[in-house]
């Protein structure tokens, strides 16, 4: 019988995914500094880097009535993308197009993602001497207990 999976578990999948992918640059690209969920320090000073957010809009149940049941989580990935505000829109983009390949079509161990976002549209939000595009990359995840 398979366990349940703890939501530490799934986080850190997730997270091991987007450093092999974006973070190391396994992915051909740069390596890009990341920080992730609960860390308290903001990224470098210079240079791109993303900040990763890992949601939860909960867990249901999906059989009755069967020996094993089958939950599933629904969330997103919320990568917050930024660069000096002077880095312009074309490279953002491009930083944003490579968190959304690294979730696209991603399926495994009970872990499918959706199709990534860029809610707010394509035009950089800025904040002082920064710009920022947020990616959001929806999952579901299925397990049995």
């Amino acid at each position: 019988m398979t366990t349940t999976t703890p939501f530490s578990d799934l986080t850190h999948a997730i997270e091991d995914r987007f450093r092999a992918r974006i973070t190391a640059g396994g992915d051909g690209g740069d390596a890009i500094t990341t920080v992730f969920s609960g860390d308290p320090n903001d990224g470098p000073s210079s240079g791109l880097w993303c900040r990763i957010t890992i949601a939860s809009a909960g867990r249901t149940q999906q059989d009755i009535g069967a020996s094993s049941i089958r939950s599933r989580t629904t969330g997103a990935v919320i990568v917050e993308c930024y660069g000096p505000a002077i880095t312009g829109t074309s490279t953002l983009l491009a930083l944003a197009d490579r968190v959304g390949k690294c979730f696209e079509r991603y399926v495994g161990s009970g872990l499918t993602f959706r199709t990534p976002e860029i809610p707010g549209g394509t035009t950089p939000t800025r904040f002082g001497s920064w710009s920022r595009i947020n990616v959001s990359c929806p999952f579901v995840f299925d397990d049995l207990s």
